[in-house]
């Protein structure tokens, strides 16, 4: 019964083949998710770290340039100009607060983030009283002091901010690469799976051509 160890074997040919298709139509799934997964990291580095990031540096520097105006103002100076300067600056502070709160916030960075708009809004009301008294010119020690801590609150808030933009940058990365070395895992074992079953199909065809009859042999007479 030669002929159906013949169909066995080709019955067992046709599924490995359709093995190792099922195995490439599940690796192109799988693959397709890795690349979407390594789309989304990206792109969440980019819009919520980075611009978060560059956000944090702009408000760093917009309050930076706020005291270097209060620390070097004199007695002599022009008030209404100063105030003016102060208030420009805060038009700025408020545009670049409203874009990073459009920016992806985490549990932890949502909670500092509101502290640093308490705060900021403190910085407002400290710098008020602070122009007040200078165009009353009366003795503004106490509330330089008032304002120069809240600006030392906001700028902790925003030292605080960029810690966080660190982590998570960090966090995201190693996602990543875990995410990079789970497709190099199921590489490896897909290619090595194909090479087994290429073995076993091999064995199977030359098993199949072992079985075939021989061919009689024609002796020539003497």
């Amino acid at each position: 019964m030669k002929w159906t160890y013949a169909i066995q074997q080709k019955t067992k040919v046709a599924l490995l083949l359709t093995i190792i298709l099922v195995l490439v139509l599940v690796k192109s799934i799988v693959d397709r998710r890795h690349v979407a997964q390594l789309g989304d990291s990206f792109s969440a580095v980019y819009e919520d770290r980075l611009l978060a990031e560059s956000y944090i540096y702009k408000l760093n520097n917009e309050f930076s340039q706020k005291k270097f105006l209060i620390d070097n103002f004199k007695k002599e100076d022009n008030k209404d100009a100063l105030n003016y300067k102060l208030q420009l600056h805060n038009t700025l502070l408020s545009g670049l607060i409203a874009d990073y709160e459009k920016t992806k916030l985490t549990p932890a960075e949502d909670i500092r983030f509101k502290a640093f708009k308490k705060n900021f809004a403190q910085n407002i009301v400290q710098e008020s009283k602070y122009i007040q008294q200078l165009q009353s010119d009366s003795s503004n020690t106490v509330s330089k002091e008032a304002l120069d801590k809240s600006i030392y609150m906001v700028m902790d808030d925003l030292r605080q901010l960029s810690n966080i933009q660190i982590t998570e940058g960090k966090r995201m990365t190693d996602d990543s690469k875990k995410i990079v070395a789970g497709a190099n895992v199921l590489s490896y074992f897909e290619a090595g799976l194909l090479f087994a079953i290429s073995i076993l199909i091999i064995g199977l065809i030359l098993a199949s051509k072992s079985m075939r009859p021989k061919q009689p042999q024609q002796h020539e007479l003497n």
